[in-house]
Formats: structure tokens, C-alpha cells, sequence
């Protein structure tokens, strides 16, 4: 499953940003994830942030801090050094160009809330 929302970005400096990536919101597929029901053990391990799902491509970036709290999911990317592939994706970030993220996850392992 995937879930993208618009959001804002904060730019941080040192090429990172920081996003909320998930909310309790209700989502376009009419569910609603629990912030709480994050489980983020395995994804800590090899914190990679992919460019629209794409197992095959490189990252785009890598997850630096990642945490939930009653307002959803918030992670800070690092993005690489500039001239390194995909620069770009950093630099549409930062001049707002990008304005959504989109979390993959299994939903028999997070707590999901039906809409009331």
C-alpha cells in the first residue's frame, strides 16, 4: 500500500529536509493510519529513502531521524552532496517544487482505523 498526502517540507541546511510523511488523516483510499502504530524496527536498519517506490533505482536519499507522535509521522532526509545522483529531487524539494511524500508499509502490521 502506498499513501501520499500533500505536505510541506522544512529545508534544514546540509542538504537535509525534514516532512510529515503520514497522519490520522483520512487518505484518499479512505483509511486512516494510527501514528501510533508505527513499526519502524526494520526500516531503522537500512534507512534508505527510495524515489516513488522503486526498488530497482537508487536512492534518493537516506532517513537521518524518523519519529511518531499524535500528528502523524515525521522524517528528516539527507540528501547526497551535490553532482551526486539525483540531485535534483533535493533541489525541487527546496525550491517547494515537491510537495508530497508517500509511506509503503504492510497494513496487517499497523494499526488502521476505519473512518467514522
Amino acid at each position: 500500500m502506498r499513501k501520499i498526502f500533500k505536505t510541506d517540507a522544512t529545508v534544514n541546511g546540509d542538504r537535509t529536509m525534514t516532512f510529515l510523511s503520514s497522519n490520522g488523516e483520512v487518505d484518499r483510499d479512505n483509511d486512516m493510519v494510527d501514528p501510533s502504530g508505527w513499526d519502524l524496527e526494520h526500516f531503522r536498519r537500512n534507512p534508505v529513502v527510495l524515489w516513488f517506490h522503486d526498488y530497482e533505482a537508487l536512492p534518493i536519499g537516506r532517513c537521518t531521524a524518523i519519529w511518531a507522535e499524535e500528528a502523524g509521522l515525521h522524517v528528516t532526509v539527507e540528501f547526497p552532496l551535490q553532482g551526486v545522483y539525483p540531485d535534483q529531487v533535493y533541489d525541487l524539494g527546496k525550491q517547494g517544487f515537491i510537495s508530497a511524500t508517500s509511506v509503503g508499509f504492510k497494513a496487517d502490521r499497523i494499526h488502521l482505523r476505519q473512518p467514522t
